[in-house]
């Protein structure tokens, strides 16, 4: 948590957990949150589980509506997993407002899910991918920067 002062900038330290959950369960080890991106126009918060490192296979996206008021256990409202959609370890995902980014490092691409806020999640394939070497992180440029 920040606490803004005067100018100052002071870290205060953890000042809530927010555990993503289906049912009123948590999601069942391994879990090995990685990326993480919040939308303040909805107040979702999405994040990236690498699982196990040592497999390509079992990575996940959760998205977590109300995360703003979240604390404890909270329902996701989409769990991207499964073959189809190729995550094993998605280390980075950057949300555009609409679609979500993910360098997913053991399967070698960058993927795009479209509308991901809308999505009902599952054993789903992105919309959109690039092969890319154990891409790491992921960033989006905004329109203004772009070429002229």
């Amino acid at each position: 948590m920040l606490n803004v002062n005067s100018g100052m900038i002071e870290i205060v330290g953890q000042d809530r957990t927010i555990v993503p959950a289906s049912g009123g369960v948590a999601f069942a080890a391994p879990t090995n949150i990685h990326g993480i991106d919040f939308d303040p126009a909805s107040g979702t918060l999405i994040v990236s589980d690498v699982g196990s490192a040592a497999s390509a296979t079992d990575g996940k996206i959760y998205v977590l509506p109300g995360a703003g008021n979240a604390d404890g256990l909270t329902e996701v409202q989409a769990n991207i997993s499964g073959p189809a959609s190729n995550l094993g370890n998605p280390v980075d995902i950057m949300f555009s407002g609409s679609h979500l980014y993910v360098a997913e490092k053991s399967n070698g691409v960058v993927m795009r899910f479209d509308n991901i806020l809308d999505s009902a999640g599952g054993n789903i394939a992105a919309d959109a991918s690039i092969d890319f070497t154990a891409p790491e992180s992921v960033a989006l440029i905004p329109s203004y920067l772009g070429n002229h």
